[in-house]
């Protein structure tokens, strides 16, 4: 009794006399540290396995839906045909929501007009621009930028996932699918924009639609209409900030003598080779039109003639 009474009192060492030992007192520091290390990564790898187990749930042959991807990352995997494809479908569908407008003021639509361009063909003629600024607006309600949206729900041929579904493939059709809106109501919203400009095979291997829109690249509206999805106004800039910048710019200037187109210069934002590309690819929400009267252009001609 004695010696059982003698061993309770006495403390192992690092214990606090007169109370019970707790967890991991009377251990050494260091086996102390390792128990807690080793719990913590203990922890970690069970956190890490129940991750590896959701995500290998979400992309299981069991759902046969692939994870979550964006509609960028969607269009940008379509083949050529099936953007064509797509984009055949989209105008189908919203026929009767796209109207032909100018992204130039009706006074400056006038100006233009009746302009010739030079003889011998260095410069384009009044209508040529007029044409130039035309617009294929899509007209939905509340959208700044307009989206297309495919219900997957959607019942009967002639529903737009039906249509969708018979010319995408099978692996394209589930990408689809895995770009659609979560929660009860799947719906896939595509920017109208971005399908048209991705069906432009000229341009998707060089400069594919950015995965980062806004924060990084951007697609960028030449006529200055968030809703024209026609090709030749759209084009891929590399930061964002440029495309804040076109919203302010003034244009391609012409300089007008007696009518005649004399000169044409493209915008600052221009991007391209040829002075055609330059002209086409400038900013057309405006077109400054600087008409030389018969007094000034005498002046220049001697100042000319000076040097």
């Amino acid at each position: 009794m004695a010696d059982a009474f003698q061993r309770l009192m006495t403390p192992a060492a690092g214990q606090i006399p007169g109370r019970p030992a707790k967890k991991g007192e009377g251990k050494p520091a260091t086996a102390r540290k390792r128990s807690g290390s080793a719990s913590i990564q203990d922890g970690v790898r069970s956190k890490r396995a129940s991750t590896d187990s959701s995500a290998h749930s979400a992309d299981s042959s069991e759902t046969g839906t692939p994870r979550r991807t964006s509609v960028a990352g969607f269009l940008n995997s379509l083949s050529a045909e099936e953007a064509t494809a797509l984009d055949r479908v989209m105008r189908s569908a919203l026929q009767s929501r796209i109207t032909a407008t100018s992204s130039l003021s009706e006074e400056v639509r006038q100006q233009l007009e009746p302009l010739r361009g030079l003889e011998d063909g260095s410069t384009h003629d009044g209508s040529w621009w007029v044409d130039l600024c035309k617009c294929e607006i899509v007209g939905l309600k509340s959208e700044d930028h307009p989206r297309w949206q495919v219900d997957l729900n959607g019942t009967g041929k002639s529903s737009n996932v039906a249509m969708v579904r018979e010319i995408l493939s099978a692996q394209s059709f589930s990408l689809f699918q895995a770009a659609s809106t979560e929660g009860v109501k799947k719906v896939v919203k595509l920017p109208c924009h971005h399908v048209a400009y991705n069906a432009d095979l000229s341009r998707r291997g060089t400069a594919p639609l950015p995965l980062d829109a806004g924060a990084g690249g951007s697609l960028s509206h030449t006529c200055d209409k968030t809703g024209c999805v026609r090709v030749r106004h759209l084009e891929v800039t590399s930061e964002h900030i440029t495309n804040l910048y076109r919203q302010r710019c003034q244009g391609p200037s012409l300089l007008v003598f007696r009518g005649v187109i004399v000169q044409e210069r493209p915008c600052a934002h221009a991007q391209g080779g040829t002075q055609e590309e330059l002209l086409c690819n400038s900013c057309l929400g405006s077109v400054q039109v600087h008409t030389l009267t018969d007094a000034s252009a005498g002046a220049i001609a001697s100042l000319l003639a000076t040097i």
